[in-house]
């Protein structure tokens, strides 16, 4: 459940997490089973009081669990993007708010005052809609998470503690300048998203797993999830533009998402079936009408052509295989799939 110490509060707001992290539970019970989790440890999730739009992952040893952690800062930025996109559901306009949703550049105390304002300024009547997308952004998110959690990020960490780091978060890595040879910033980021993105994948095909997903088509979680992370990504880069956290080896919102998107092309017939090419146009079509907030998002347009997608795909590849020993250094320390073991 949300950190009860947690600086910003609202009736609204708490509901909204508290559904979220009730559909979290199960699924943090249900991926333990999936993954062979060394000496029987847990995986659970946190809220903290940190302003910038990310999430974290880290080693808990008093309750031998990995926790994937989301920022109160996060968490007000996908509930003003939900609410928003709610606004647009409802009027078919493009409401005001879009252009400005919360960037990451304020303290805790002015993160209640945000809150309080889009509380009153936006309606709740479409709120069984803005629960749906919420929770799709936070899925896309920590399935990403997860991720660096058994692809072994975590405990290569554990196991280097020369390295001074203690839990996986890129804008805290940055911060200690550490050079790329000891920390392999872009191979933890790019590896996390390309193992997240066929976790997304398989997840946004279950909706029976999720209650806040229950009642929807499996293609609407599928948009709505790949939205969802490509919004975040572009809310992860825009504030590292404006406050030089993130290094220049950190991927760009526009490789990462294409890691996402190809994952999914593949899933859904490659890149030349017709539900993929429908996919990708409708996933467009949502980012478009953010493009005020992240112009950037025009570069994307590019997704739906296959040819420039297959390009970039090849880029990925070549990138990956030129930082080989550095994945091959982590592959000791991922986990086993129970699917694996005979």
């Amino acid at each position: 459940m949300p950190d009860p110490k947690l600086s910003i509060s609202s009736e609204r707001f708490d509901f909204f997490l508290n559904r979220v992290f009730a559909d979290f539970n199960d699924v943090c019970a249900s991926i333990a089973e999936d993954f062979e989790f060394p000496n029987e440890s847990g995986l659970t999730f946190a809220v903290f009081d940190r302003a910038e739009i990310n999430a974290s992952v880290f080693w808990h040893a008093q309750s031998s669990s990995y926790v994937i952690g989301f920022n109160a800062g996060f968490c007000l930025w996908a509930y003003e993007l939900a609410i928003a996109a709610s606004a647009l559901e409802q009027t078919g306009i493009r409401v005001e708010e879009t252009r400005n949703i919360y960037d990451g550049s304020t303290d805790l105390e002015g993160l209640q005052q945000r809150l309080i304002r889009v509380d009153q300024s936006l309606s709740s009547a479409g709120d069984g809609y803005a629960l749906f997308v919420f929770f799709s952004i936070f899925l896309s998110v920590f399935t990403h998470e997860l991720a660096h959690i058994v692809r072994g990020h975590v405990d290569y960490l554990k196991a280097n503690k020369s390295l001074g780091l203690d839990h996986w978060d890129e804008l805290y890595a940055t911060e200690l300048r550490l050079p790329e040879s000891a920390i392999p910033l872009r191979v933890f980021e790019l590896d996390a998203d390309y193992i997240g993105a066929g976790l997304l994948s398989v997840l946004s095909r279950q909706p029976e797993r999720f209650s806040l997903w229950a009642r929807t088509q499996p293609d609407e979680n599928r948009a709505f999830a790949l939205w969802g992370f490509a919004m975040f990504t572009l809310a992860l880069q825009e504030q590292a533009d404006r406050c030089g956290q993130i290094s220049e080896g950190y991927p760009s919102p526009l490789l990462r998402f294409t890691l996402l998107a190809s994952d999914f092309v593949k899933s859904e017939g490659g890149e030349n079936s017709a539900s993929a090419q429908l996919l990708l146009e409708r996933v467009m079509a949502m980012l478009e009408l953010y493009e005020p907030l992240y112009p950037s998002i025009g570069a994307m347009r590019n997704f739906t052509d296959q040819n420039w997608l297959t390009a970039l795909e090849d880029e990925v590849t070549t990138v990956l295989s030129e930082h080989r020993a550095a994945i091959n250094a982590l592959s000791p320390y991922a986990f086993e799939t129970r699917s694996s073991k005979p």
